[in-house]
């Protein structure tokens, strides 16, 4: 799947070039929009996630700009793409705080796939804080890798704490289930396939 910020009708694509690469730790986190107009569709957002949990998320070989994710940071609005959205928001029904709450978060576990990661060639110094907690993979992340949690909002400690804290991750336990089965069922049948 591709990501769209707010407003874009482009698809999002590499606008630099590729450094070195990097070695990720286990858990990266990719973050998807499924607020605003599909907010209350909740049949399309539903059959996007399906497809995520089966397909994975896009990379170049199915046609989209690759993967984009985030290291684990405290802070919330260091996470792109709230750090670029934000500017898209700050006027009519959307407020900082309440953008949060728009966002499934994708954990991708590392260790299930063989993926090359790069620092993000998209951001500049000064976008993030730190260019080394957002990094990019040009190929597919497979569905096998996925567990899908939702960003739930806790005004507490959005409005309590200087050092903003990560709003809670919420599993979205019937797509978790569903990947789960999905790709035992396509290795037991693999597994049955070459041993016949």
């Amino acid at each position: 799947m591709k990501y769209n910020p707010f407003q874009s009708t482009d698809r999002y694509k590499v606008t630099g070039e590729l450094g070195a690469e990097v070695n990720p730790p286990r858990f990266l986190y990719h973050l998807d929009f499924s607020g605003g107009r599909y907010r209350n569709d909740c049949d399309y957002l539903n059959y996007k996630r399906l497809n995520i949990a089966k397909e994975g998320l896009f990379g170049q070989d199915m046609g989209n700009g690759g993967v984009w994710v985030n290291v684990y940071q405290p802070n919330p609005y260091r996470w792109f793409p709230i750090t670029l959205d934000l500017w898209d928001c700050m006027t009519g029904k959307f407020t900082a705080e309440r953008l949060l709450g728009y966002y499934d978060v994708w954990r991708i576990d590392t260790t299930k796939i063989k993926n090359k990661w790069y620092i993000d060639p998209n951001m500049m110094e000064g976008e993030v804080m730190d260019l080394s907690k957002v990094l990019y993979t040009p190929d597919t992340v497979p569905g096998k890798a996925l567990q899908l949690f939702h960003m739930e909002l806790d005004q507490y400690i959005l409005h309590v704490y200087d050092d903003n804290r990560l709003a809670p991750f919420v599993p979205v336990k019937k797509i978790n289930d569903y990947i789960r089965y999905i790709h035992r069922r396509k290795r037991i049948y693999l597994d049955h396939k070459n041993a016949a």
